[in-house]
Order: C-alpha cells, then structure tokens, then sequence
C-alpha cells in the first residue's frame, strides 16, 4: 500500500500475489473501526493522502483513470475523485493537495512524505506522540497523538463538523432533527429502504427534550379491575357543579359517595361548596353505623373542599387514608367522574323525557341516584348495587314513570265531605325518608308524600298541558313539542311567569264540562293553605329570582333531619335498617309537625312539607278532622297555560338603580365575632359576670380616690360617663377574664378649659422587633406586665368634672358630681397623663428615656442592662441578668398596680412561641378573627395576596359598602405588624379607601383568600444571629395607573432577622427610573440611621457602617459623586443626605442583581414562585414544629 499503480513494480508480473503478512504500517487500514472516524493518521509509507469520503474535501472533481489503490489484505480499492482540503488544529493549519477518495477505506490517511514537501515542514516523532515543526522557523504546525498504535492528528472540530455538512451519513439524531423530530420507527423504515445513510444506531433511544416540549401528551392509563374487598374499604367522592339554574331548594351542588366494593351510590344536594364537610361528616356517622365498618381509604381529585385544613384533620384523626388525584387528571377519579356522566345524563332524560321544569333537576338527579342502585352493572358480574351492599334483590314492582300523572290519597286533607279525595298530581321520585312517593301538585306547587297512589304511567302532563285535568286516560305517547311548550320549557328561572308565543297549530281550550269539577272546586285544604304564593300568610315567601330558604328547626317530636334509611316503598321495617342512607341522600330536611289536639288515624300515610322542609302547623278544623301532616310548597314552574300570559311592566328608564345593580352588590358582609358583649347597662344587669366586673371597676376607682362627690354648679363644664364591657381572651381565644369600664365621653371636654396637651408617645413596633431580636440574640430573659388601671394613675392638671357612674350613684347625694383627681379612661388627656406618672417615676430609680424612640426607657450600668417598652398599659422588660429584673418588677409593683405575667407570650395582639432557635411572632387569632369578621372563614386558599396582572386603578367599577371595605383593610394594616408579606397589598387596597369599588373588593377578597391559606404564618427570629445592619431598597417606576407615581419599598435586616419594611407611594413623580430608585434609596437610608441611633441608645455600636442594597446602577453611581445633574437637579435636597452618609462613611452602597432583590415584594406583584423565595428570606414561614425536649437554653 501506498503507491499508485503505475508505479507499482508488481504491475507485469501476472504471477505475483500479495503476501499476507503485510507490515504494520498497512495494517491500519483494516481494521475494523466505525465508520464515522474522523481523525487523520500519519503514515510515512504511504504515497498520496487518501479519505474516504468527500465530504472532508474543500473541492474536489472526479478521477476517471483506472489507478486504485491497494490495502494490506490485498484487496484492490477504486479511486472516486481527488481534491485538497485544510486541516487545522490549534497551531495553525495544514494544506493537503492531491487527496485521493478511496469511499472504501477505512481511515484518513496523511502521507508523510508529501506533506513534508507541499508545507516545508519536519515531522517529529516519540513513544506517545509527534510534532509538525516549520522547517525554517521551528514552529509546531500541528500536533498529535499516538491512539492504537497509530499517530493520530489533532486537528480540533472544524473537519468532523465540515464532513457532517458535506456528507448525507449521519447519526440516528441527527437524522432525528434534520426529519423534524419524527417517531424513531419511521427512522428505522427510511434505514432499511437505503432512503438514508445512519452511521450509528443508538442501542437505547434516547430522550429528545424538544420532543417532549412540543409533542408531551397524556400517557395512556392501564386498565385494572381491582375492586376494594369489602364496602367502606375504598370511598370515591367528587363534587358537581354549579348548575345553571337553582333548585326549588336553591340547591346548586351536589356531592356523590361511590363505596368501591358495591358501586352503592349516596347523593346529597348542597347551597355552598362549604357545606360539604358537614355533609361528610353526616355521611360518614351514618354508614360506619349502619354497617359497623369503618373508611379506610377516601378517593377525590384536589378540589378545595378536599384540602380545607379542617376536612384533613379530621381524617388524619379517624386514621383515613386520603387520595388525591393528581393536577388535571380526572381519570384517577374515574369511578366517580363516570358516576357523574351516568348520573347527569340518566337525570336529564328523565327531565326531558317528562318535559318538567329545569328547576326540578335535583328531583330527577336524585330518582336517577335511586334507579342506578337498582340497575346491574358489569363491574359487579351483572349484579345490581342494591344487592351487593343489602344482600337482598330490590322489588321494581313500586318503579314508576318519572313525571308520569298521579293521584295520591288527600282525604285528610278535605275540609268537608263534599270535596274530592285526590287531585291530579305529578310523580317527581321516591321519598328518602318515608316509604311513599312524592307527588307535586302544580297549582298549589306543593308535594305531598303519600304511600296510597295510583298512577296513570301514559300521561305526562308537562308535555300536554291539557292532560293533567283531562277525564279520558290516554296512551301517554309522546307528542312533538307546540311552540309554547317549547317556550314554557326554555325559561330558567324559578318562580318566573312564562310567555308564550303562539303556535301555529292552534291550541283548543278544554270544554268546561271535562274540567269544571276540577277548576271549580278549591285546591286540597285551601281554607287554611293559600294557592298563591305571594300571600301574606303563605309559610314561604317567594320572591321574583331564586331565594335562598333557611334549614328548618327540628322540633323534639320530630324524626332527624338526616335521613338515617332508604327506605323504598318496596322494603319492609326490618329491610329499612339495613339501608344506610337514602339512596339519593337527604334532599330536604322533613321534620314532623306538631301533633294535632285530635288522635291522628293509624292509616294514615300523606304528608306535606314547605319548601324548606319546615313544618307548617295548620289550624284545626272545625268541620273535619285534620290530622298533623307535612306539605312543600315548591317554587316550580307552573304548568303551560294555553291563554296568554298577562305581561308583566318592566322599568324601562335608563338610570340605573340599587335594585338593577344586585350583580355589583358587595359580596363581603362582615359578622360581629363575640356577640355575648352586652351594650347596654341593662343586658349587662341580667349577668352575673358583668354585674362583678363593674363593682370590681367601682372598687378599684374608690380605693385609687379617683374623684370626689362636689355640688353641682350652673357654670360647670360636665362630662357624662358610660360602662363598656370588653370579653378579655387568651391567646388561644378562650376567655381570660370579663372586663367592665368606666369611661367618661370626653367629646364633651373643651379645650383650654378642662383639657390642654393631649399626645401620649407609644413604642413602634420596629423597635418591638430590634428589642425581641436583640435580646433573643444575647440570650436575655424577656418578661410581660400588665398596669391594672393603668389611666387611673395619671394626675390631672386640670379641673375635670364628670357625671356619676350608671347605675351605681350614690344613694345620699345623687345629684352630685364627680370632682376628678386622677385620670380616667375617654378623657382626653388621660394617655398624656398615664405616661407623664410612669416616665418620672422610670427616671427617678435611673432610666432614662432613648432620644431615638421616646418610649424606650434605657438603666445601663457597670453590671447589667435594662431594656423597658412601654404601650400605654402593656409593658415589656429584658435585662441580661434576671435577678435585676425581678427588682424592677418589685420597686414598680410597690408604685403602680402592676401584674406580672411571667414570660413574653402574648403582646398586642401578637403571640410570641419560644422554639430552638429562636422567637415566633404570629397573629394566628387575630387573623381568624378577620377572616369571620368577612365570613371567609371557608374561602379557597390562593398562593399570592396580589395578581401579577393586576388593574387598579381608581375607577374600580360600581360602588360597594364602604364601611365594609374600611373596616377590613384596617384591620388587615394591623396583621402587617408580623406579615411583612401583605404589606404591598394592603397598602395598595388602602388607596382606595374614599371611594372603593368591585374591582378594589375583589383585591381585597384575593387578600383574604391568601390569608385563609397562610394563617398560621408568622415571623421568625433567629437566635444564631448577628448584629450588622443592612438593608434593600427598591422602587416601582411610575407604577400607579393613575397619578404616575412611583412605589417605594424597603425591608431592614439586623443581622438574619427582618425587623423593619415599608411600602408607600412616593410624593411626586420621577422622571426616570434612576430618580424613583434614589428616592427610595433615601427612605431607607433613613430608618437605617434612624436604627442606628436607637442601637446606639441601647449601648450596641457597629464598626462597619451599614449596608444599603440597590438593583440600579444609575442610583447607586448617584449616591457616591453627583453625576447626571441635568437628570437630579430638580430633585429635593433632603433627599441628597444619603449622598452625604456615603461621604461621611456612615452608609454603604452596595449593587444587588434583581433577581436577588427582596425588595421587590414590596413595590409590585411578583410571580409565585418568585413571592414564596422572597417570603421565606422575610423569615415569614410557618409555626415551628412543636419539640418535647424544649430550648437548650431555659433563658425564659
């Protein structure tokens, strides 16, 4: 190998044949590599360079002569074509000319010899590798590498990506690509038709990931039939709904129970989605009683109602394993999706089927309920779910058309012996409770249960108007639908007249002589039970649109309101109590009447019920015997009328009304959360509780020489007074003590005569913070105090008279008044006072007051630090010895009425949890509290407080409650005290507190709805902490829809824990982005100052200076040099001194990339993902789990 053959010395010896031990240097060519080889070999022996395809050549042209070229098997290789091509590698490149393409060689050979020549170079060789060297200049050219015992050329990618361009081989994914990502099958087909040339096939399919992005779909389900071993093992649950028209009941939803074992269906009807843990509840009570089993495996999908925190508990406490099936799944809860399917379906062909009113669904969903029970099924090898549960074959001899004509025995309904026994009726199912059925009158729309029927099963009376009150029994075929029945039909609402239009086949009035004994004669018992329902002696009051009808209250004679069996009218007695529950669960509530003076008959067995299941007594008779009896009175749809209907006058005036407006109505109604609190001194009178809390409050003003009785003068100015009563509660809501006050009007006050300064300082809460932070930091006993009366302790400066306490003058000299010597509670400069007492005293024994927080009470000595925070009457004391802080406890107890409360657990509302690591403030109670406050107690939980997308603005559509919306958004401002996550919101909803709207309530519903789903959240203090200040700052640009302005947002940190943060609107508008960052830059580096004089009062000095942390490149260079003046020159100077604290050393500026900008939660709405990152950097996580072991350190 190596030589053409022209210069072959073999080329006229015709006897010669190659010899099998060629040398080594020929051997390379056949050896058994892949063909997708791409690097070059040295070979010293060989003539030419040769390749073997052209795609490594940069041109190449064909060879037509008859050379080939021989390997070192003897085998005689055709030439194709012959080019030059360009290696390069890091050192340069290596210019190959005459390369011959031999398709059939294995390797790409480089000659030595004729590269030596056409590059002027030297070739180099050792053990591992070799060198081409210039052979003027001695620069390496090129390298390799010995690889098999051959030297391999290390020429880099360039030649294996220009052989993949100029050649159609490739490997199996980039064919994969290069088809546009087809099924590896239609690869295979192409392959073995020779279409397409694949170098390597894969031994494992891979996973293409533009696949799966662009082509993922569901994976198939494989089908099983596994059923649970027994009933109750395995429950399926799922919730339907809302219908598009009420129920007669105002039913909407409607919850199903699927047991596994028996596909036994139980279906209850719900108003709310939120009443369906109290319908599991009933559910569950029931069946583990009927059937002395136990659930062991309840199956749903992710609805909200399967994960409120309550519903979970409760199974966790039974010991129910939940399952859930995964997000947009619906087949693995397919028993019951499929239960649904069959039930819908089966309910409204019956509804079609007998042309009812759309308002009657749950009538039919429910009689369909009570037929699949009845109705075999394949997953039960044929067997009816009746059977498998009961063990016992249902009776379908009592099955009746659903809707069909019906008479039901009303006897005892008459009023004398001249009236009819029955009236036509129509069948609208089975009852759950008794065994009768249930038939509805639509005169009167009232449903009578009875067990004495009889049914004429060929007529349905919705489909003819006529036949309800036709004489002659018909064939009951059903006819095509008139123009009215359709119209009749087509109408949604309950309670609602239908017009009609005419029809074109016109439809002949009924002679008076087939119907006059019925329309003639009153409907059953209507001496007593109006026909109409807008009277006002109807039970119910029906209104134009559905009404929402209340639960009915059980009388102690009555049956319970669950119905506890289904019973058919099939089953006996003793087959009731196997039945569990109904088989449609309980529909309505029935409860019985009160039972009437006379003895009812043993035969009797109809009944009728209200519309919302509340038995409506009757008068007694005076003619006839009534016996006590139930009745319904539905709000259906009443039966086509082939006279027109009486139009009814609408308001056709523009101006748009409260009345026209119910859809934009306020759905948010806020609930007084401790109704026991008298409001009057007579409620408060009749308590025993009440009457001790006030002679308790009378005492304690008495021995404190509050006041003294003077004569009443014509030229006094007199304050009356008034008790208010206050429910105190622990931090778990149980009630601590009943508290009474004595309080005087002080509106009546007048200035500069009986009142002067009035403003009493209170601690901030950051400085709450800083104090907690500080002192769970340095391991410092924390101790709570409580001032009893702590205003009464307050003198006054000034003559102050007030009217004696209600209820309690004194018997000698009742007109007298009160001459005020000490403050009480309402006066006006009773805070002043209180704290004027309290900080003289604080400052005689050593403290004194911190110029940065004015009720902050510092006593440093040699020895110990004492750290005092006052809030009118709620004090917090730490010291890092407690020895001295039990001494202050004694010398103010000694001074003032003073309660210890012990350690710090509950402050302000806040309550304070000591874990391992530190302190947990939370609002847990007071968040409930607002939450039923806004009746949201049930609401969905949602993972942000604000839409990402949100549109504020002041335009926020109709009008709602503004009280209502004040009134929670204030008391949500409080929850930001330890919820520095719903800061952005609520300031943002606060904008809107003069003229709230829809769209601002619905942002305040979303608040709530975050809240439910993080209501035991709180704030952590860690106790492995440092004492460095730093800070984030950030802006919103422009961010208010309406004014332009920009947001700004702060949050503050001492070392891990977060203990100030703010987001407010900025006062004018900025006109870049830079300026809106500066700006906000400002607000933070002044609290940051304002932490450090405060840190330094308590005794705590840095040497470093605190950090301020900016995403904004433009308004950090402008905090070090003043750059872009024309850009800051119309800016305020006060807001030029966090350029002076860089300059003095007292602030540092630092960059922050956005993504690390936590900041930012508090001047926009951020994504989830996002949100949940920045809270929990916040420190605002959940209640710690609960430790038996306790605190290392026992510091409380």
């Amino acid at each position: 190998m190596g030589h053409s053959a022209l210069k072959c010395w073999y080329r006229y010896d015709y006897a010669y044949e190659a010899n099998e031990n060629i040398s080594q240097a020929l051997a390379c060519t056949t050896l058994s590599d892949s063909h997708d080889d791409t690097r070059w070999y040295t070979d010293t022996g060989a003539t030419s360079h040769m390749t073997s395809t052209s795609g490594n050549l940069q041109s190449f042209f064909p060879y037509h002569g008859h050379d080939y070229v021989v390997v070192g098997n003897g085998s005689r290789l055709p030439i194709s074509h012959v080019g030059h091509t360009t290696l390069s590698s890091k050192h340069g490149d290596l210019n190959l000319y005459d390369v011959l393409v031999v398709p059939k060689l294995q390797k790409n050979l480089i000659s030595v010899g004729k590269l030596t020549k056409d590059n002027s170079c030297v070739f180099e060789c050792c053990a591992s590798e070799f060198k081409i060297k210039d052979k003027i200049t001695g620069r390496i050219m090129a390298t390799g590498r010995k690889n098999q015992g051959l030297y391999a050329l290390d020429s880099g990618g360039a030649v294996a990506a220009l052989a993949a361009i100029k050649t159609g081989k490739a490997p199996v994914d980039i064919w994969h690509q290069r088809l546009g990502h087809p099924h590896s099958k239609l690869l295979h087909v192409l392959a073995s038709k020779n279409i397409i040339d694949v170098s390597d096939w894969l031994k494992t399919e891979k996973v293409c990931s533009s696949c799966q992005m662009g082509k993922s779909c569901r994976l198939p389900f494989p089908s099983h039939n596994k059923i649970a071993p027994a009933p109750l093992v395995k429950i399926h649950c799922d919730l339907w709904g809302p219908a598009p028209v009420a129920s007669v009941q105002n039913f909407k939803y409607y919850v199903i129970f699927v047991d596994d074992h028996t596909r036994y269906t139980w279906l209850y009807p719900l108003k709310h989605k939120s009443d369906f843990f109290n319908t599991f509840l009933t559910f569950q009570r029931m069946v583990e009683n009927q059937f002395e089993r136990k659930i062991q495996i309840f199956q749903c999908d992710g609805g909200g109602e399967f994960s409120l925190q309550a519903f979970l508990t409760h199974l966790n406490m039974c010991g129910i394993v939940q399952h859930v099936s995964c997000p947009g799944t619906p087949e693995q809860n397919g028993v019951a999706e499929r239960k649904h399917r069959h039930i819908v379906e089966t309910g409204l062909t019956m509804l079609f089927h007998a042309r009812l009113p759309k308002n009657l669904w749950i009538e039919a969903f429910m009689t369909a309920v009570y037929l699949i029970n009845r109705l075999p099924s394949s997953k039960l090898a044929m067997d009816t779910p009746f059977f498998k549960l009961h063990g016992v074959h249902p009776d379908y001899n009592s099955l009746k058309v659903f809707g069909c004509r019906c008479f039901p025995y009303l006897r005892d309904y008459a009023k004398n012996k001249f009236e009819p026994k029955s009236y036509p009726c129509i069948f609208i199912g089975y009852s759950p409770l008794h065994k009768g059925y249930r038939c509805l009158h639509p005169p009167t729309k009232r449903v009578y249960l009875s067990r004495h029927v009889v049914f004429d099963e060929g007529i349905l009376p919705y489909t003819d108007p006529r036949a309800l009150f036709s004489s002659t029994s018909t064939d009951g075929s059903i006819s095509t639908y008139a123009e009215c029945v359709t119209g009749f039909l087509s109408s949604p609402q309950v309670n609602q007249p239908h017009t009609f239009t005419e029809s074109s086949t016109p439809i002949t009035t009924v002679p008076a002589s087939s119907t006059s004994s019925l329309f003639d004669t009153p409907p059953p018992n209507s001496s007593h039970i109006p026909s109409q329902p807008n009277e006002s002696s109807s039970p119910v009051q029906p209104s134009p649109g559905p009404t929402t009808l209340s639960a009915p209250s059980t009388p102690s004679s009555s049956v319970p309101s669950t119905p506890l069996s289904g019973v058919s009218p099939e089953q006996n007695t003793q087959g009731s109590a196997l039945s569990p529950l109904a088989d449609s669960g309980p529909v309505l509530p029935i409860a019985l009447a009160s039972a009437p003076t006379e003895p009812a008959p043993s035969d009797n067995s109809s009944s009728a019920l209200d519309a919302s299941g509340t038995a409506i007594p009757s008068p007694p008779a005076t003619d006839s015997f009534l016996p006590g009896t139930l009745y319904i009175d539905l709000g259906v749809d009443p039966l086509p009328n082939t006279a027109t209907a009486p139009s009814q006058s609408t308001n056709t005036h523009p101006m748009v009304t409260r009345s026209k407006a119910h859809a934009h109505q306020c759905h948010i109604s806020l609930k007084p959360i401790d109704p026991t609190e008298p409001k009057s001194m007579k409620s408060a009178l009749q308590n025993l509780h009440w009457q001790q809390a006030m002679r308790d409050e009378l005492h304690a003003l008495h021995q404190n020489k509050t006041w003294s009785l003077v004569p009443r003068q014509a030229d006094m100015n007199i304050v009356g007074s008034r008790w208010v009563f206050k429910t105190k509660l622990k931090s778990d809501g149980s009630i601590e003590r009943f508290k009474a006050r004595l309080v005087a009007k002080g509106y009546n006050q007048l200035e500069g005569l009986d009142f002067h300064e009035t403003f009493s300082p209170v601690i901030k809460p950051t400085t709450i913070r800083l104090v907690l932070s500080l002192a769970i930091t340095k391991g410092w006993s924390l101790r709570q105090l409580d001032v009893k009366n702590a205003f009464l302790h307050g003198h006054l400066k000034e003559v102050v008279y007030m009217e004696q306490p209600p209820g309690f003058s004194d018997p000698i000299n009742p007109t007298h008044v009160c001459h005020l010597h000490k403050a009480i509670y309402g006066l006006k400069q009773a805070p002043r006072a209180w704290f004027d007492r309290f900080s003289s005293f604080l400052l005689q024994i050593g403290f004194y007051c911190s110029p940065a927080d004015s009720s902050l009470f510092v006593f440093r000595s040699s020895s110990h630090t004492i750290l005092l925070l006052v809030y009118v009457d709620d004090i917090i004391v730490t010291s890092d010895h407690p020895s001295h802080l039990s001494t202050l406890i004694t010398k103010l107890s000694s001074e003032f009425a003073m309660k210890d409360l012990g350690p710090l657990n509950y402050f302000l509302g806040v309550q304070v949890s000591h874990f391992g690591g530190g302190l947990f403030l939370s609002q847990h109670k007071y968040a409930k509290e607002i939450l039923a406050k806004a009746s949201m107690t049930d609401c969905k939980p949602i993972g942000t407080p604000l839409a990402q997308k949100h549109h504020l603005q002041l335009e926020g559509g109709p009008l709602v409650n503004a009280t209502n919306y004040r009134s929670i958004v204030g008391a949500l401002q409080y929850l930001t005290l330890t919820r520095p996550d719903l800061t952005h919101a609520v300031n943002l909803v606060c904008q809107f507190m003069h003229q709230p709207g829809t769209t601002h309530f619905q942002a305040v519903k979303r608040i709530l709805r975050y809240l439910q789903g993080t209501v035991d959240y709180g704030i952590r203090l860690l106790s492995h902490s440092s004492l460095t200040l730093y800070g984030f700052s950030d802006a919103d640009w422009a961010g208010c829809p309406d004014t332009r302005r920009s947001t700004t947002g702060y949050c503050i940190y001492l070392g891990a824990n977060c203990i100030s943060w703010a987001s407010k609107k900025q006062v004018t508008v900025s006109r870049s982005s830079a300026e809106a960052e500066y700006r906000a830059m400002a607000s933070a580096a002044a609290e940051l100052t304002w932490l450090t004089y405060l840190l330094r009062d308590l005794g705590l000095s840095s040497h470093s200076s605190p950090v301020l942390f900016c995403d904004n490149t433009s308004a950090l260079h402008m905090t070090v040099n003043p750059v872009f003046h024309a850009r800051t020159k119309h800016i305020e100077l006060d807001y030029h001194f966090v350029r002076e604290k860089v300059a003095a050393g007292a602030l540092t500026t630092r960059y922050v990339p956005s993504q690390s900008q936590i900041a930012d939660l508090f001047t926009k709405a951020v994504s989830k993902d996002v949100f949940h990152r920045f809270r929990s950097k916040l420190g605002v996580l959940p209640p710690p789990p609960s430790s038996l072991r306790g605190t290392d350190k026992a510091i409380f």
